[in-house]
């Protein structure tokens, strides 16, 4: 990430997913930023359309960027997450 950079990631064995502890410093703009949980998938535009579909909330549609394709969408409490593809 860069020197003297720092960070846990917990994942059993064999897992596909990981969580990743690092402190929120290591982010320029860390006091504007929400903690937040990337779901990576497969196929976005598939898992984009069937949750949006089953009544998922999504703050906007598919953003496609260099490094991927993401959307943000919001859980029954209002707590935002990212799908990234």
């Amino acid at each position: 990430m860069m020197p003297g950079a720092s960070w846990l990631e917990v994942a059993p064995k064999g897992a596909e997913s990981a969580l990743v502890l690092y402190p929120k410093s290591m982010m320029k703009n860390w006091a504007e930023l929400k903690p937040s949980i990337v779901f990576v998938c497969d196929d976005i535009e598939k898992t984009y359309e069937t949750m949006k579909a089953n009544g998922v909330a999504f703050e906007g549609e598919l953003q496609k960027m260099q490094w991927g394709t993401f959307a943000t969408f919001l859980d029954e409490d209002g707590n935002s997450f990212l799908i990234k593809g």
